[in-house]
């Protein structure tokens, strides 16, 4: 249920927006909210980091910097869940990536 009124609170974004918004250079950064590194290493997308690698380079990140969260089956509610701990933590601008896996592809993410 908490995961349901998280989700609400936290804006999601369309992956065709988010390739528009590379294209122009706005570069937000994309994260893969997977559990393990293979998971991460099987649905990658372009340019997308792991959770685990936001984790580490987080304290570097400005505040505003623009973080889209995605996650595939049941790792939506683990990105969901990241999504809220970094908005919480003062990353005001946390997203969720829309749509699923072939959606992203053919937008090119």
């Amino acid at each position: 249920m908490e995961s349901r009124n998280a989700k609400r609170d936290v804006k999601s974004v369309g992956p065709q927006e988010v390739q528009e918004r590379r294209e122009l250079g706005l570069g937000p950064l994309l994260v893969g909210a997977f559990e393990d590194e293979r998971q991460f290493d099987s649905h990658q997308l372009l340019h997308a980091i792991s959770a685990s690698n936001l984790e580490s380079i987080a304290p570097f990140l400005a505040k505003d910097k623009e973080i889209i969260f995605y996650g595939i089956g049941d790792q939506r509610a683990e990105a969901v869940r990241l999504a809220v701990k970094y908005r919480d933590e003062g990353y005001w601008n946390v997203k969720l990536l829309d749509g699923d896996a072939g959606a992203w592809k053919a937008a090119g993410l």
